[in-house]
């Protein structure tokens, strides 16, 4: 089963470095990528979640790379349109209902036009994404969005 994902921008960072959100080894993120580069899934962005990735992978490519390569990043989803999917339609407003930190109101709006699974670490985002219905959204982790990764 094809599965899409929407990674916020923090577990591109977490996948090239090979850490979680406390800077601590872990490999979840980069296994996650990996698993969606090598089976046949998706990962979904707009054009303000790309400027978000292009930040990041400039900064991490004068780095070196801990785990996984930023040019692998960058040439397996982006130099592929069936790993990576950019979508151009205007994302909707969030509802009313839903209580959605201000820093991350565009990404989960960018996630509001085709419903993918929403892969974070950051447990006030995910919390607020799943407590709220009306955004008909599922927030992972990487170590949750495995299982599906998996799935060929």
């Amino acid at each position: 089963m094809k599965h899409s994902f929407m990674l916020d921008e923090n577990i591109l960072y977490r996948s090239i470095q090979g850490v979680d959100p406390n800077g601590e080894f872990d490999l979840a993120s980069m296994q996650l990528v990996l698993l969606i580069a090598q089976n046949c899934h998706s990962i979904r962005y707009n054009s303000f979640l790309l400027t978000r990735y292009m930040h990041h992978l400039s900064i991490l490519k004068n780095e070196k790379s801990k785990m996984l390569d930023p040019l692998f990043f960058h040439r397996m989803f982006f130099g592929n349109s069936l790993k990576a999917v950019m979508e151009h339609a205007e994302p909707p407003p969030i509802p009313s209902s839903a209580h959605i930190p201000s820093e991350d109101i565009n990404v989960v709006r960018a996630a509001l036009v085709s419903h993918p699974k929403f892969i974070t670490n950051d447990s006030g985002l995910a919390e607020a994404i799943n407590a709220c219905q009306q955004l008909h959204l599922i927030a992972l982790t990487p170590q949750q969005a495995m299982q599906f990764a998996s799935e060929t």
